[in-house]
């Protein structure tokens, strides 16, 4: 009896000395995201309820006008109206692109490797590089490739494409389609091939046609891809940045300003960090509101399906 403890005694403390090495190595990424992520994080919260400026250096406590001034702020409501049409937008739109483009990517072509490296190489590259190509190529005058190919090709007139406020919106919707359709496609693909094909079998005996197959089968076993895309889609709109800033500068007339650009507005060029730090900690909330809905509703949606 004495042996077995001993030996019970003996395996324990190996199992917690292996875990304890495997936990030391946490260690320093534990360091720098509570350096980097969690201190400013609670800095900026604090910050939020100050006068804190540039220019005075005051840090005084003012409550919640911070909050209350966003209210009135003009950038910051063309910027809120924007940021949610573009995230609305490319959640429907490159989810509707990238689960046709999994399906062709799952077929059996000679060309598949091809096909999935051309789509998923616009996403490794950063949205800056991405961004400031496009304004090339979109470019308002004759001069533009894409105004170019319309006057040369098509005989037609060149398009306002970055100088159109309307225009200039919906140019950034399609190049973020372009951009994450590829990488997007990727998760629906890898859920794709997790599906048994015994079910298409059955349901191919049976009758269905591959329609049927996709509505049934396919799309319903799809939902966990779906929940991970749209998450990731939804969250990127809410504090996107880059592209707007490459393209169109948050012009014209400010109708491309996103919520992000209106916080480095107000306080990296203004230098008012306390109402910056206000929208940070608004943006922050909205999109843990938003995440927490999305993904209570669609893990129901998976359940169904399984």
């Amino acid at each position: 009896m004495e042996k077995k403890s001993n030996e019970l005694a003996v395996k324990l403390g190996n199992k917690l000395k292996k875990n304890l090495q495997f936990e030391l190595f946490l260690i320093p990424a534990l360091f720098f995201y509570t350096l980097f992520i969690i201190v400013p994080l609670f800095q900026g919260f604090g910050y939020s309820v100050t006068n804190l400026h540039i220019k005075t250096r005051a840090t005084d406590f003012v409550g919640l006008k911070n909050f209350i001034d966003i209210l009135g702020d003009d950038i910051i409501k063309n910027s809120i109206s924007f940021t949610f049409m573009y995230t609305l937008a490319t959640v429907v739109l490159v989810t509707a692109a990238a689960i046709p483009l999994a399906l062709v990517f799952d077929a059996n072509s000679h060309t598949k490797n091809l096909q999935r490296a051309i789509f998923y190489f616009p996403s490794c590259v950063s949205a800056l590089i991405m961004g400031f190509t496009w304004r090339y190529l979109l470019s308002s005058d004759d001069g533009g490739f894409v105004n170019s190919i319309i006057i040369n090709v098509f005989h037609g007139h060149s398009v306002n494409w970055l100088s159109d406020p309307v225009i200039a919106q919906l140019s950034n919707v399609l190049v973020c389609i372009w951009i994450a359709s590829g990488w997007n496609a990727t998760i629906y693909l890898a859920y794709l091939q997790s599906i048994p094909h015994e079910y298409y079998e059955a349901a191919y005996i049976d009758g269905a046609s591959y329609i049927q197959r996709v509505r049934h089968i396919t799309l319903p076993l799809l939902a966990p891809a779906m929940t991970i895309s749209v998450m990731t889609l939804l969250t990127g709109g809410l504090k996107l940045y880059e592209l707007p800033y490459a393209l169109t500068d948050g012009g014209p007339m400010r109708v491309t300003h996103t919520f992000t650009h209106a916080i480095v507005v107000r306080g990296i060029t203004e230098g008012n960090y306390g109402r910056a730090s206000a929208l940070a900690v608004v943006l922050f909330i909205i999109i843990m509101v938003f995440t927490y809905v999305q993904v209570s509703v669609m893990s129901k949606r998976e359940e169904k399906a399984y």
